[in-house]
């Protein structure tokens, strides 16, 4: 298995944020292979990965629409992260199970739109990841990118392993919560402000 982290914005704040992140997963992980998945037109410092891999995907377009590209183009074991996770245990067992995608609920209503958030997903299916990307116009925001993401994971073509979101993609409630009990803290949104307080 590899830990993948998609960033082709180099600002200081996601720079920082990449970092931090991958320090953790190697603190948790000892000897997990690192890739920084990336545009061929990444001009930024280095974030820690053992790799860098740069694709070729439309500028211009959607970041959310650019991601899920470059995810399509890597094969094996991948744990895709985004860069305002935090891992706090080993997940490799994860990969124990036989599936091709594993992905987060939110909750357990997969009648909603977007039962499942893709800043955490374990994959050894590149064409998923074709069929979520689809056309860039496809993705306008964020919603339109995570939509795409759940109606994707819904469909009976895939084998796919529902993970519990409150434990491998947990987003915590403020700053100091106890997050002693999950496998992966995700610090989206506003929260990313909290990740310098985070252990």
């Amino acid at each position: 298995m590899q830990v993948v982290y998609y960033l082709d914005w180099p600002t200081d704040e996601y720079v920082w944020l990449a970092r931090k992140s991958i320090a953790r997963t190697r603190n948790v992980m000892p000897g997990v292979e690192v890739v920084h998945l990336t545009t061929t037109r990444w001009d930024g410092p280095d974030v820690g990965a053992d790799h860098v891999v740069k694709v070729d995907v439309l500028e211009g377009s959607f970041y959310g629409y650019r991601r899920c590209a470059a995810h399509a183009t890597m094969t094996g074991e991948n744990l895709f992260l985004d860069v305002d996770c935090i891992v706090r245990r080993d997940v490799r067992f994860i990969f124990e199970r036989d599936f091709d995608v594993a992905v987060c609920a939110k909750h357990l209503d997969r009648g909603a739109s977007m039962p499942f958030n893709g800043g955490v997903c374990f994959s050894r299916c590149p064409q998923f990841w074709l069929d979520v990307a689809g056309k860039p116009e496809d993705h306008q925001g964020w919603d339109h990118t995570e939509r795409r993401y759940s109606m994707t994971a819904m469909k009976d073509k895939y084998s796919v392993r529902l993970l519990d979101g409150d434990i491998y993609n947990y987003c915590p409630h403020d700053a100091l919560e106890n997050v002693d009990g999950k496998a992966i803290v995700h610090y989206k949104g506003a929260r990313k402000a909290w990740m310098r307080a985070a252990a």
